[in-house]
């Protein structure tokens, strides 16, 4: 469970978790929503990161010790620590300075992000914290005053997937780096440590989404004294302003060059940005013809056929669309989503109509 290799299925990605996520909830009641599931794979034998063994692992610290996750937390690593400004999330205690989540709109303008009540992530986040605690957190870590080395050594030696114990573990020109990141409503995060140098780099953003891979690898080349070429725009929003006065030919035109030049991130991320966009908002033709391309660009991409089955799922197309889906499943390399792919193939195979929607 430490290392996502359980092979029990994700509870966040349950087609159902997102009608209850603004509820109050049990550890008990949530483990009912996926203890008696089939298992994805035999444990071991893949990784496929997983917020139900975290849940889970929560649960056993519980019931091992009597006490309340959040105490345990407190106890065991806060306070040993100096973390005085971390804590497990709740929106009853007031919190000075504590930060708002936002949602960044397609136009570049902002909104509330959705609320989530935070029994529902339980032990597999609802944390707060502030970037000073985290460099505490960071420089524990250097001593055995909360793990012992022992524990340390488990911890940071990579399974699969580079994966250890809660962590990335990689190897960049001989140099090895230890970090994750962190997501939810309104949030992200990254801690990233080099400990060889005593490096870290702590990053914490609330408007739904920074570049963090490119801020980091921007920092890094500038912590190396070394130049850092300007970061490209995300071009979405742009090709989208052209959809609108030139259609999609005009987009295609755009973004090619684009990809020429060096101001805008033209990739297929952005594309696919574009292309559910125009689902969003009803321009549902070409946004099958835009994720069709994307498809036969990227026979082999996972994110490229969801997007493929989701258009012609719009477009009344289930037969097209189950075959997208279960390219998805076959292309995957983590059977993370692996429920909601097959849930969707069951809805679009029922001789419901209303199943289909």
């Amino acid at each position: 469970m430490l290392n996502h290799t359980s092979g029990i299925p994700g509870y966040t990605e349950l087609p159902t978790f997102g009608a209850t996520v603004r509820e109050t909830s049990t550890p008990t009641a949530l483990l009912n929503h996926f203890s008696h599931l089939d298992l994805l794979f035999e444990p071991g034998t893949k990784w496929s990161y997983n917020n139900s063994g975290y849940f889970v692992l929560g649960a056993i610290l519980e019931k091992v010790t009597g006490k309340p996750y959040e105490i345990l937390l407190r106890e065991r690593i806060f306070t040993p620590a100096g973390m005085n400004e971390s804590g497990y999330d709740s929106t009853q205690p007031l919190l000075a300075r504590r930060a708002a989540g936002y949602d960044k709109r397609f136009d570049g303008s902002y909104m509330n992000t959705g609320y989530i009540d935070m029994t529902q992530p339980y032990a597999a986040g609802a944390l707060y914290s502030t970037v000073e605690d985290l460099y505490r957190w960071d420089q524990v870590l250097l001593t055995d005053r909360v793990l012992s080395a022992r524990s340390k050594e488990r911890m940071f030696t990579p399974g699969l997937s580079d994966y250890g114990y809660g962590w990335y573990i990689t190897k960049r020109d001989g140099v090895t780096t230890i970090e994750h990141t962190g997501s939810i409503n309104g949030f992200n995060t990254v801690l990233s440590r080099t400990p060889d140098s005593k490096r870290v780099i702590i990053l914490l953003n609330n408007t739904g989404g920074a570049p963090f891979n490119q801020m980091l690898e921007a920092i890094r080349t500038l912590l190396d004294g070394k130049d850092v070429p300007p970061l490209r725009r995300p071009s979405a929003p742009t090709l989208f302003k052209t959809y609108s006065a030139s259609g999609l030919s005009g987009v295609l035109a755009q973004a090619k060059e684009m990809q020429a030049g060096a101001e805008y991130d033209a990739g297929s991320g952005e594309l696919s940005r574009l292309a559910n966009q125009l689902l969003a908002t009803g321009r549902t033709a070409d946004a099958l013809a835009l994720a069709q391309r994307l498809a036969d660009e990227s026979p082999l991409s996972e994110t490229a056929s969801v997007l493929l089955a989701r258009a012609h799922r719009a477009s009344g197309h289930r037969l097209e669309a189950v075959q997208a889906y279960a390219r998805a499943i076959a292309v995957s390399d983590t059977p993370r989503q692996f429920l909601i792919y097959t849930d969707a193939i069951r809805q679009l195979s029922s001789t419901d109509p209303k199943a289909t929607k």
